[in-house]
């Protein structure tokens, strides 16, 4: 009797993805812990421990960016040894994850040969390699809006993948207040999709406004605080 080629095929693609993850791990970490230090990381990681101390962002001290990734970061202050590695660990981590799953995309779309094309020109691109393995906004923020596009692409499926890809895409926002361009990009492609009744394309909306609105809500803490929130985020780049 042949072997069921198919039965196998799921087995396949679960090696080539951890293979694939070992890879985008061992570059990825080793360019985050021999990359030389940003300036912008001191900034970061001195919001981020400030935040770990009880102080309050845009309250305390004056902070020019969106206000996620202090608080992502605060949290490895609480382990022994060296924040900055733990972080430049971290961040690598994410980019791992984003290369990850654009691999598990692009195979679902046009198979595994175009996957392994589209997750190493992802990370062994330039911008990649020089930003993603730093203690910055980029990693996280391009992790999450990964995330809520793989999720739109499931809505067929799942009503849900709606609110969880709102949810993520503010996530994103809350790291880099610039990936707020994609909140209309993610609408127009929602509206357009194959639903052909009016009422079901008002009730994805609906639906995804929630998870925005879900990932909005952590910026309730900074209502105090607003005019400085504003000043950081708008004024002082504008």
């Amino acid at each position: 009797m042949r072997p069921n080629n198919n039965s196998r095929s799921p087995q396949k693609s679960t090696r080539w993805s951890w293979g694939i993850l070992s890879v985008l791990s061992f570059f990825s970490i080793s360019a985050a812990i021999m990359r030389f230090v940003d300036a912008d990381e001191g900034y970061y990681l001195l919001a981020a421990r400030l935040i770990h101390d009880g102080e309050h962002l845009y309250k305390d001290f004056f902070y020019t960016q969106a206000p996620g990734l202090p608080h992502l970061y605060s949290v490895l202050f609480n382990l022994p040894g060296s924040a900055w590695l733990y972080a430049r660990i971290f961040a690598a981590c994410l980019n791992v994850l984003c290369g990850l799953m654009i691999y598990q995309q692009v195979r679902k779309t046009s198979g595994t040969s175009c996957a392994l094309w589209a997750a190493a020109l992802f990370f062994f691109s330039s911008w990649i390699l020089e930003w993603h393995s730093t203690i910055k906004t980029f990693a996280p923020a391009t992790l999450f809006a990964l995330g809520s596009f793989y999720s739109l692409q499931h809505v067929q499926k799942y009503r849900l993948a709606l609110f969880v890809a709102g949810v993520l895409l503010f996530l994103a926002v809350l790291m880099r207040s610039t990936y707020g361009i994609l909140i209309p990009c993610a609408l127009y492609a929602i509206l357009h999709t194959n639903q052909k009744k009016d009422e079901s394309k008002i009730a994805s909306v609906l639906f995804f406004s929630f998870g925005l609105t879900i990932g909005f809500s952590p910026l309730i803490a900074f209502l105090p605080w607003w005019q400085n929130f504003m000043l950081g985020n708008i004024g002082y780049h504008a």
